[in-house]
């Protein structure tokens, strides 16, 4: 309760300074600098070394609050304060703004289409977006329809299939033509409830099919055994011309083996010359030539004695020295002859042993080129064989069409057939059909 009670007694007013006489400290009060016009850029300090500092301006002219206050200041009243926008909540999307894009975007594809019609009115207003090389390649790249052809040959053709009489050699868009007439026939007769006609339609479309890819199977084979004979005469043209290169590579083959073989007999027999001067010159004879102690003793023996003119004793020691001096030239000279004799054999027998390797390494040569030009041979007649077995194949047309995966869909870039095949929409009849009633008997009497 106490405390009730003091909560409920008045606050007492603070007095003011014209009552009081006293005058109360005061804050000291910041100069705001002055504001700074905006519209041009900010000048360079004087130093060239940075920018000048501007405060962000608020609406009339003044710093902000939130830059007055980073500067030492505090905002004078609320108005500096920018005020928050009030939120609002997006409006949804209404239909009729869809339907307003959705026919815009009809009138500018609209007036592209017309402006490709017509290249040369440029005042056409173009799409940018269908206008862009990236729509133009997208409008290429769209698939088109053949127009199929409908005149006086194709109404016999198509007479000619209901009576199954059709020949095979026409071409595949006639087969086309006639099927898409058979097709229109077909959905005008269902349409008028015709069910016996349109099922000729049906067995005469089916026969048109099957006319189609006989002819198809036809136009293959021929096709295939045309190609066959070219290629298989190609073949038989390289492999003569592989034969001729091959003999005339191994006549120059052999011919450079040959060459090679001439020059180093050559060097063989420039070694033997060279030999032969080495043991005919005068350094190699002074080996062989020098005499012996005993034959320059008895030579010095006639000198002396011939000198003392003891002549009967010169005459003896002169025939000893012949004898002495014919005995060693014998024996030198078959010294001589022998040590060239075992020269030359060994040069011979190196020569031959050369000749002997070089003869093997040509035999090798040959031997490799003959059995990498086989192996290329071998390849060409592989060729020739396979041919030879697709010639065979292509003589039945169902195995060559089976073979060659004709029946798979491929792609094709050029125009496409229109479709034959009869939708719900062909047919005008609803599906709801109301009952034919007679006249009810009302039981009434006349």
């Amino acid at each position: 309760m106490e405390n009730s009670t003091e909560e409920s007694k008045p606050v007492p007013e603070t007095p003011t300074e014209e009552q009081t006489g006293v005058k109360s400290p005061r804050r000291k009060q910041i100069p705001v600098p002055p504001p700074i016009e905006t519209s041009s850029p900010s000048p360079r300090s004087s130093s060239g070394s940075g920018r000048c500092y501007s405060p962000r301006m608020s609406e009339n002219g003044s710093p902000s609050p939130r830059r007055s206050l980073q500067m030492g200041g505090r905002p004078n009243s609320a108005r500096e304060f920018p005020q928050r926008r009030p939120y609002s909540p997006r409006s949804p999307r209404s239909n009729s703004n869809a339907d307003e894009r959705l026919s815009l975007y009809r009138n500018s594809t609209d007036a592209a289409l017309a402006a490709r019609r017509r290249p040369s009115d440029s005042s056409a207003p173009v799409s940018p977006r269908l206008a862009s090389p990236r729509m133009n390649n997208f409008r290429r790249s769209m698939p088109i329809f053949k127009i199929p052809e409908s005149g006086p040959e194709i109404q016999k053709y198509k007479e000619q299939a209901l009576n199954k009489k059709l020949p095979l050699d026409l071409s595949q868009g006639t087969y086309d033509d006639i099927v898409y007439a058979l097709a229109n026939d077909r959905k005008n007769l269902a349409a008028k409830h015709n069910f016996e006609k349109s099922d000729k339609c049906n067995e005469a479309i089916k026969y048109v099919k099957e006319c189609q890819i006989q002819a198809a199977k036809n136009e293959l084979q021929k096709k295939v055994q045309q190609e066959n004979q070219e290629k298989n005469q190609e073949i038989v043209k390289e492999l003569e011309k592989f034969d001729e290169d091959s003999k005339r590579l191994l006549k120059e083959l052999l011919a450079t083996e040959k060459k090679m073989r001439a020059e180093l007999e050559q060097q063989h027999e420039k070694e033997i010359t060279e030999n032969e001067q080495l043991w005919t010159s005068d350094v190699k004879l002074k080996n062989y030539n020098a005499p012996t102690n005993a034959l320059m003793s008895l030579k010095k023996q006639i000198n002396l004695l011939t000198v003392q003119c003891r002549f009967k004793e010169a005459s003896v020691v002169t025939k000893e020295y012949q004898r002495q001096k014919a005995h060693e030239e014998k024996e030198s000279f078959a010294q001589m002859q022998h040590d060239y004799d075992e020269a030359l054999t060994k040069i011979l027998d190196r020569q031959k042993e050369e000749l002997k390797a070089f003869d093997a390494q040509t035999e090798i040569r040959v031997k490799h080129f003959e059995v990498t030009r086989g192996k290329e041979r071998k390849a060409i007649e592989n060729k020739l064989q396979i041919n030879k077995n697709t010639a065979e194949t292509a003589q039945d047309p169902e195995k060559l069409w089976a073979k060659t995966n004709v029946q798979r869909a491929q792609i094709n870039e050029g125009p496409l057939n229109a479709s034959t095949k009869l939708t719900r929409k062909d047919i005008a009849d609803s599906d709801f059909e109301l009952l034919t009633l007679p006249p009810l008997d009302l039981k009434r009497k006349k």
